[in-house]
């Protein structure tokens, strides 16, 4: 008879220790889990604001948009985007393009919105084999050439057969009209997402990184090519 009550006296106390236990790990799991909802409606509520700001700003604001080869900046200006696009109209063209230190983004982004740097690489991948610039056809690798070369208005110039003095352009100008030209039709034949494909595989480098670029960087390939095609 007191073996029996001693017994029961154990499995009381074990199931004690079990329901404790059991009543801890529940306690544990409900406290992640409204952790784990209360950041993500933090971090949800603080990605909608920054791409609200960035929709807004994106095309209010000057933008540094420049061309680089990988070692040095090849060409750029100081404009807006109008809408899926990059505004030349009003865009300032950057004369000193070459002496801007690629290292030192701060400086050179200098109080504008964003700074765009494009490397060629993405023109590469991206291009139609043959592109349309102000009535001329144009193979892609002429226009690679085109926006590395030193003397870019004299090399159009003689494989086209034309005047240079009929390009009213400075070649920093004539650079840049180019660049913006091959830009704005692989965003209107693939969409803006190519952009963000672009950044994300490091062919384009987006200054200040703010939190829905940094997302961007960490969104799976297949994720962000079904956006990019939707």
């Amino acid at each position: 008879m007191i073996d029996f009550i001693i017994l029961i006296i154990l499995t009381l106390f074990i199931l004690f220790l079990i329901f404790k236990f059991i009543k801890k790990i529940v306690y544990l799991i409900l406290s992640v889990i409204v952790l784990f909802l209360l950041f993500s409606s933090i971090f949800t509520f603080l990605l909608v604001l920054d791409i609200g700001s960035l929709q807004k700003n994106i095309r209010g604001e000057n933008n540094v948009i420049l061309l680089s080869d990988g070692f040095n900046f090849l060409s750029g200006a100081y404009t807006k985007f109008d809408n899926e696009s990059i505004n030349l109209e009003n865009a300032n063209i950057i004369s000193n393009v070459k002496q801007l230190d690629n290292q030192d983004y701060s400086k050179i982004l200098n109080g504008n919105y964003k700074l765009f740097i494009i490397y060629t690489i993405f023109l590469e991948d991206n291009l139609d084999q043959e592109v349309s610039y102000n009535g001329y056809q144009l193979t892609k690798n002429q226009v690679l050439n085109l926006l590395i070369s030193q003397d870019p208005i004299s090399e159009f110039s003689n494989t086209f057969n034309t005047q240079k003095e009929d390009i009213k352009l400075n070649d920093y100008e004539f650079k840049f009209t180019i660049f913006t030209s091959t830009i704005n039709q692989i965003i209107k034949d693939q969409g803006l997402g190519v952009i963000l494909k672009g950044y994300k595989n490091n062919q384009i480098v987006i200054y200040k990184e703010t939190m829905f670029f940094k997302v961007i960087k960490f969104l799976p390939s297949k994720y962000l090519n079904n956006y990019i095609t939707n």
